[in-house]
């Protein structure tokens, strides 16, 4: 994890062998993805949004990584999409340290970044989202847990959330089982539900939400 100090935005990176997926986020919930793989000694990555299309190129430096834009086209005129984060420099403040680096979708469309840093397990939440007036509503949560022998993630502990939940929001605890450290295929485990919140039951929240965890990098 990088921070770019020119703006406040982090920068999540994680790579399998030459593709690397990157989020770039703020504390106030704002995120997008980006994708690409490595040429040479550079990654060259890519967005593409409902606003348009980017792409970058990122440097390794003493210090981190330099990233500069290669080329902008917005779908429409004037939506300031081609704004872009410009040419920065970022710095790292959080280095991988274990074999353990997945990306997972959930049911509900959220994405999960875990990794271990010094024995520890990082959970990043990702969540889009709009609001009815169209504006931006997306989430951003950041835990840490503990990791087992045999791969268990648990005592999950909520460190940050770019939003406080509601009182009509669910609550519940579980752990996440990771398969093996050579298909990092996850599952979640002792889903417990201590109230459904807005939905039905705790019996539809736990299935219709927490049954399936599909790993996507």
């Amino acid at each position: 994890m990088y921070l770019i100090p020119s703006n406040g935005f982090y920068i999540l990176t994680l790579t399998n062998g030459d593709l690397v997926r990157i989020y770039a986020f703020n504390l106030t919930g704002f995120f997008e993805k980006y994708e690409g793989s490595k040429v040479s000694e550079k990654y060259s990555i890519t967005t593409l949004t409902q606003d348009g299309t980017l792409g970058m190129e990122m440097t390794s430096t003493a210090l981190g990584f330099l990233s500069k834009d290669l080329y902008c086209l917005p779908f429409a005129e004037d939506n300031g999409f081609c704004q872009g984060l410009g040419e920065f420099e970022a710095i790292p403040v959080l280095e991988a340290t274990g074999s353990l680096k997945a990306i997972y979708r959930t049911q509900w469309g959220a994405e999960y970044v875990i990794f271990e840093s010094n024995g520890i397990a990082l959970l990043l939440d990702f969540e889009a989202g709009v609001n009815e007036d169209g504006s931006n509503k997306s989430y951003v949560g950041a835990s840490t847990a503990q990791i087992g022998p045999d791969f268990t993630i648990f005592n999950i502990d909520t460190a940050f959330e770019s939003a406080a939940p509601s009182e009509s929001d669910p609550k519940l605890t579980f752990k996440l089982k990771i398969e093996n450290l050579e298909t990092l295929q996850a599952s979640y485990q002792d889903v417990e539900c201590l109230s459904p919140g807005r939905f039905k039951s705790c019996d539809a929240l736990v299935d219709g939400f927490f049954s399936r965890l599909t790993r996507i990098f």
